[in-house]
């Protein structure tokens, strides 16, 4: 019984120790890539570039309901100027 115990607390052992590896592995593996987001200047230019793209569109969004709105000003005052 006491070998079938230590056996498995073996086993368990092994286990967590497998287990501590993969995690340790995925932390290097983020940090590396972390590293490599924060240091490559071709990421930051191209998130900068995407960054200024969706203000953009986003301004252009902006610009085109405050056209719309205006025109339907534009309309509602011609109608009631012709009353």
């Amino acid at each position: 019984m006491r070998a079938f115990r230590l056996k498995t607390q073996a086993e368990n052992d092994d286990r967590l120790r497998e287990l501590e590896q993969h995690v340790n592995e995925k932390l290097r593996e983020e940090k590396l890539r972390q590293a490599i987001r924060e240091n490559s200047t071709d990421l930051r230019d191209l998130r900068q570039k995407l960054n200024h793209a969706y203000v953009n569109k986003e301004r252009m969004a902006q610009i085109k309901e405050h056209e719309v709105e205006r025109k339907r000003q534009n309309v509602f005052v011609s109608k009631n100027s012709s009353l």
